[in-house]
């Protein structure tokens, strides 16, 4: 197991501290982009958040999306989805779709 997102952040598997290089890089690639994005929500939300005040809390939202990568996965898509809901108000939270059973 490579590891998963859990409460307190990323819980690493037996893969990762098995010495993996590779793998270590594309994990810390994964929290540079994940920071990075959160950022960039933030900043956005922050730019329209007049106009959703302003409003009546109706326009002037911004998307932030979760990770697709992890769409099968509940758990982890509850921890990012969390993440973003701490982010400013008008932040609303689109999930990655999936093909119906």
């Amino acid at each position: 197991m490579v590891g998963h997102l859990g409460e307190n952040g990323l819980v690493l598997g037996d893969d990762f501290r098995e010495g993996n290089v590779p793998l270590r890089a594309r994990i810390l690639s994964f929290w540079v982009f994940w920071d990075t994005y959160k950022e960039i929500v933030k900043r956005g939300a922050e730019v329209y958040l007049p106009v959703f005040e302003a409003s009546g809390y109706k326009h002037g939202f911004i998307s932030g999306q979760l990770d697709p990568q992890i769409r099968h996965d509940v758990d982890p898509m509850v921890v990012q989805a969390e993440e973003l809901h701490s982010l400013p108000p008008n932040v609303t939270i689109k999930l990655p779709g999936t093909a119906c059973p």
